[in-house]
């Protein structure tokens, strides 16, 4: 896994996730 991001390579994955979901459930409030 290659960061494009200097500060990604701070996040551990239970961070990246946390904030795909809060991505998505965003995204699915804004469509809904």
């Amino acid at each position: 896994f290659e960061p494009f991001a200097p500060e990604l390579a701070q996040w551990s994955e239970a961070d990246i996730e946390r904030e795909i979901e809060q991505s998505i459930a965003l995204i699915q409030r804004h469509c809904a």
